[in-house]
């Protein structure tokens, strides 16, 4: 077995911090003294932790309007004209 290392939680923080505030990845490596490699991964991994809380916590809601960016637009676009491919636009069971 091998040991990984592990970021402490206040560079976690502070790179989350600079991607938040809207720097590139590229940026955010060079400002926290990080390798690339490193912000991507911990980005990956706050988007499964995310995807995963959302899916648990927000259901049934009552909409009356919804805004939505370019590239989900797109994919509902591709839901309505193409009904086969619903199935792969789905949320998980």
């Amino acid at each position: 077995m091998f040991s990984m290392n592990r970021l402490p939680l206040e560079k976690r923080t502070q790179i989350l911090g600079l991607l938040v505030e809207g720097n590139s990845l590229r940026a955010t490596s060079r400002l926290a003294d990080v390798s690339i490699n490193t912000v991507t991964k911990l980005l990956v991994d706050l988007g499964s932790v995310c995807a995963e809380y959302h899916h648990h916590n927000v259901r049934n809601l009552k909409s009356q309007r919804v805004q939505c960016d370019e590239s989900v637009c797109c994919d509902l676009l591709v839901v309505v004209e193409r009904p086969e491919m619903h199935d792969e636009f789905s949320a998980p069971a």
